[in-house]
């Protein structure tokens, strides 16, 4: 999506299946993970790339980079940083923080990340706020959500479906996007995942495609 859900996408400890856009549970202790993402339309495309370090059973840092581009060669380079604290085994709250090399200023907000399942059911949600500076000295800024039900049709294979809304904080502008998808986890202890979803606009036209993978490892000693 563009804009603040450009993309977003981390597993807990080993990579399982999961929605495009949606953060999930903490990354576990003594776990690190890469997490690459591009997504693309008619017009213009995105590439992302998360790092994930575990810090603890209920802490992680996430640090990422990308660039939004379009076809004529323009580009726009945003650094994020996003420290997450989890209060229960699925839920967490995080800070997160973007650098846009562009315009030299810092935004973001705080984030709620929530995850449930049960049986071959899951519900993924996500909360956030990203402020930024407007004119006139006036703070702006985004409100978002992921909410994405899922199917697992087998531990390393399952269906989603997210509603992505996402509002300014003056309730002048408003947008959602339908993003449907598969995910296939892979490799030992499901080491390696990929997700695929397309993103559409409420009158069904597609807007653009979007493909994230995950490796995680452990660090522990054996």
């Amino acid at each position: 999506m563009p804009g603040v859900l450009a993309a977003i996408f981390v597993f807990a400890g080993p990579a399982s299946a999961g929605s495009l856009n949606g953060w999930g549970l903490a990354t576990g202790p003594s776990n690190v993970a890469v997490m690459p993402f591009v997504s693309g339309d008619r017009d213009a495309g995105f590439a992302q790339v998360y790092g994930a370090a575990g810090l603890g059973q209920r802490a992680d840092v996430n640090v990422g980079v990308g660039t939004q581009f379009d076809w004529l060669g323009g580009t726009q380079t945003t650094l994020e940083l996003l420290p997450r604290v989890f209060v229960h085994d699925t839920l967490g709250v995080g800070a997160h923080l973007f650098w846009s090399a562009a315009t030299q200023q810092v935004s973001g907000g705080p984030e709620l990340h929530g995850e449930w399942r049960t049986g071959p059911f899951a519900l993924g949600l996500n909360l956030g706020l990203v402020l930024e500076s407007a004119t006139a000295g006036a703070v702006g800024g985004t409100g978002w959500a992921v909410v994405a039900p899922e199917l697992y049709l087998h531990d390393r294979l399952s269906l989603f479906c997210e509603v992505d809304p996402q509002v300014s904080v003056d309730l002048v502008t408003a947008g959602v996007a339908i993003v449907p998808g598969v995910s296939a986890a892979f490799g030992p202890d499901n080491a390696h995942a990929v997700s695929v979803g397309v993103g559409l606009g409420l009158d069904a036209a597609v807007t653009n495609v979007g493909v994230a993978w995950t490796s995680a490892w452990s660090t522990a000693q054996p």
